[in-house]
């Protein structure tokens, strides 16, 4: 299936469409250090504004996301998926796995307590396909927050799936390096990256 890298929001960075899914990558959360990836499943069936069925976001950490990036362009995660896919499922398990979500107390302050009162797992999957060489998953349900405040995945709820090709991973790769390089970079050169601890110390008169 042709791709469809298509953008229409100044705020989205890459989009690649599957069937009746698609994932997104956006700048939203530069501001905060994290990189927003939105998944989304939708049926063309449905009035234009009401065609979005299920969606997941995910925020994760810009050094992370460039780990990632690195991983993908170095070959380590086409590595790894060779040697999930060598075991034999019909159904290869996931090669990298992003863990977030939101607490049952974040929830309640925001007016959004799940039924359960249980926390929201929200998670990013990379994991070999069947028929096409990757699937990107975003995965939402219930679960639990741990000791480290990390929220556990204890069910899922709803899954998207994009395929996506080996030129679709390493696109997804560069898309993410360049905009967090380019975004740390202008924030050197307009200074709001740099502090200057010592005129801040003078005025304080230390």
């Amino acid at each position: 299936m042709a791709k469809d890298y298509s953008k229409k929001n100044p705020q989205q960075l890459l989009k690649v469409s599957g069937k009746d899914t698609f994932v997104e990558v956006l700048n939203n959360g530069f501001e905060i250090g994290k990189v927003m990836i939105n998944f989304a499943k939708y049926d063309e069936k449905k009035p234009q504004g009401e065609r979005m069925t299920d969606n997941v976001t995910i925020y994760m950490d810009m050094d992370k996301a460039l780990l990632l990036a690195k991983d993908i362009l170095s070959g380590k995660i086409a590595a790894l998926a060779e040697k999930e896919k060598a075991g034999g499922k019909k159904y290869p398990g996931a090669i990298f796995t992003e863990m977030g979500g939101t607490s049952a107390a974040a929830l309640a302050n925001k007016g959004k307590s799940r039924p359960d009162g249980g926390s929201e797992s929200r998670q990013f999957k990379i994991q070999p396909g069947s028929k096409v060489p990757f699937m990107l998953v975003g995965e939402r349900g219930r679960g639990e927050e741990n000791a480290t405040g990390l929220i556990v995945p204890k069910s899922s709820e709803v899954k998207v799936m994009v395929p996506f090709s080996v030129d679709d991973l390493k696109i997804f790769a560069i898309v993410v390096e360049s905009h967090i390089n380019a975004y740390r970079v202008a924030r050197y050169v307009d200074g709001s990256a740099m502090t200057n601890s010592f005129q801040e110390n003078k005025n304080k008169g230390a």
